[in-house]
């Protein structure tokens, strides 16, 4: 009884010792929890339901069991937001105002110089007009109504040099606040992303910036689409360009698949989405767009693999190849719902782009491999010995019936180049440029000819087809190199390939990227067939590499074209 009759004296006792000022908080905050359950004080709680449906559908809010009655605005911060966030009722309430004030300063002008009546204009008339980033996508009627106040400003002052040195228009401001905004997200997810492969590697990638669609011309335009339209489309596809080269530097898939729906759901002003559908779903058009996006994808190359043989980490190239797995179904999931053509036309691009990182990918780790080969002296030497144990007469042989590559000299030529190039230790570089000059010469009589991409064809089936006849005889002699040796086949075989792929591109004008996908897509019909050769008699003159004197590889029409003029 005694504790009992002793707590709350204690409890008493504890109250008196407290300060003043925390008793006069704690009793402040119980009337302020009071007065928040209070009807009166409820209604002060405002809710806005934000929808862009126009079919109303039940919604009954509370508030510490109390219901709120839904608003058909609300006011943040000095600006009225209705539930479809058009800002236009509160845009021409503001022109109003700003209109009225700008009519007692015209009254009073004769009092003023121009300095003084701009200084009014900034503080009164302006100040009521500076607009949020968020008006920046209000219509353009709209905004009508605030640049018309502000012309009225300058017929005021009556100095435009004066007004253009000392103020800024209202379009600029809104374009600075949106920059500043978009800005300040960009900077949020670069730190986000910091930590991805394609920052932690940025320095071996390269530095390029979208190119520019090819021209775009339709002929008849439909009927409600206006000629604007198309510049406008090769706009927005030169700035979906920009968004999604920053997504792949990052190797970002997720900021892929986001650019792809943002072109496809955000177009650029002066297009609208109606347009863009309409035009997207004529085949011309995505024709045109397959070619933009081929152009765009090799710059997406060229910005990840600026240079094939240089030597980038391990980890950059996996996360270049995991990058090219996952990039076509991103690709497609941001496409979701388009017109059907152009949809075709988007995938077959990004297949072409996914192959290119792949086969790049695998040539950058063989050159990386063949380095450490090429750079073993111990290793060279060994490679030589062994390569001039091969016979390369029997190669020669049985490469003449098959291949048709240069005349027998040449064969010798480049057999004398090899081992010259070989022994005296030369590094990767040399090699390449050596490559070149091969596959230069060898495809320099054919330019500006109709067979040009056939003759590029044949010249890679026969340097594949000699190259493994040589590690066939180092195969048969049970070559101590032969480990090397097949390595720098490999090597060899991809980037004589590489080369050629580029060749063929620059004949075409066209992106190096989609000579391999043309070549798949082409028909059967469109790929000349050679003519069976008869077998030549054991007493007939040995076959030769000939171009001159060989027409069996040439394309039918070729042959046609002959014997007509004979």
């Amino acid at each position: 009884g005694a504790e009992g009759r002793g707590g709350p004296r204690a409890e008493e006792q504890a109250a008196m010792s407290e300060p003043p000022q925390l008793r006069l908080a704690g009793e402040a905050g119980q009337q302020a929890e009071v007065a928040v359950v209070d009807p009166v004080v409820i209604t002060k709680v405002k809710a806005c339901l934000f929808s862009a449906k126009r079919s109303q559908f039940p919604l009954a809010p509370t508030f510490r069991n109390v219901s709120v009655s839904i608003s058909d605005h609300l006011e943040l911060l000095g600006v009225t937001l209705s539930p479809t966030l058009n800002f236009g009722s509160y845009i021409e309430s503001k022109a109003h105002l700003a209109g009225r004030k700008l009519g007692i300063l015209w009254r009073v002008r004769r009092y003023f110089t121009s300095e003084q009546l701009l200084s009014l204009y900034q503080a009164q008339v302006r100040s009521c007009m500076e607009c949020s980033h968020l008006w920046d996508g209000s219509a353009k009627y709209q905004l009508d109504a605030l640049e018309h106040i502000e012309r009225r400003a300058k017929k005021l002052i009556n100095d435009d040099a004066f007004v253009e040195a000392r103020l800024q228009s209202l379009e600029h401001m809104r374009k600075a606040l949106l920059f500043l905004i978009k800005e300040g997200r960009s900077r949020d997810r670069s730190r986000d992303s910091s930590s991805s492969p394609g920052h932690v590697h940025r320095q071996y990638m390269g530095t390029v910036s979208p190119p520019d669609p090819p021209p775009l011309n339709i002929h008849p335009l439909p009927e409600d689409v206006s000629p604007d339209a198309l510049n406008a489309l090769r706009r927005h596809h030169r700035e979906h360009g920009a968004e999604f080269l920053e997504a792949v530097a990052a190797l970002d898939t997720g900021a892929v698949e986001r650019a792809r729906r943002a072109f496809w759901r955000r177009p650029a002003r002066g297009l609208c989405r109606r347009d863009l559908w309409r035009l997207a779903a004529r085949r011309d058009v995505a024709a045109w767009l397959r070619t933009a996006e081929l152009q765009l994808y090799q710059r997406a190359v060229e910005l990840l693999l600026p240079d094939v043989l240089r030597p980038i980490p391990p980890q950059l190239t996996q996360a270049i190849r995991n990058f090219a797995k996952s990039l076509e179904a991103a690709l497609a999931a941001g496409a979701g719902g388009a017109p059907l053509a152009a949809g075709r036309a988007q995938a077959a691009a990004a297949g072409a782009l996914a192959a290119a990182l792949r086969r790049y990918t695998s040539l950058n780790h063989l050159a990386q491999a063949a380095r450490a080969v090429l750079n073993n002296h111990h290793q060279i030497h060994q490679m030589l010995a062994d390569l001039n144990r091969v016979d390369f007469r029997v190669v020669r042989e049985q490469a003449a019936w098959a291949c048709s590559c240069g005349s027998a000299a040449t064969a010798h030529k480049l057999e004398a180049d090899f081992k010259a190039t070989l022994g005296r230790g030369a590094s990767l570089e040399q090699w390449a440029g050596w490559l070149e000059t091969c596959v230069g010469s060898a495809l320099a009589p054919h330019e500006r000819r109709p067979d040009y991409t056939a003759r590029a064809r044949r010249l890679l089936l026969d340097w594949s087809f000699y190259s493994s006849l040589v590690i066939r005889e180092l195969t048969l002699r049970s070559a101590a190199s032969f480990g090397s040796f097949h390595l720098i086949r490999l090597l060899y075989d991809e980037y004589v390939s590489y080369l050629i792929e580029r060749r063929v591109a620059a004949h075409h004008n066209a992106p190096p990227i989609a000579v391999m996908q043309r070549a798949f897509e082409q028909e059967e019909e469109d790929v000349p067939e050679e003519q069976p050769r008869a077998e030549p008699e054991d007493d007939e003159q040995d076959w030769e590499w000939d171009d001159d004197e060989e027409e069996d590889d040439e394309p039918t029409d070729i042959k046609k074209q002959k014997m007509a003029a004979e």
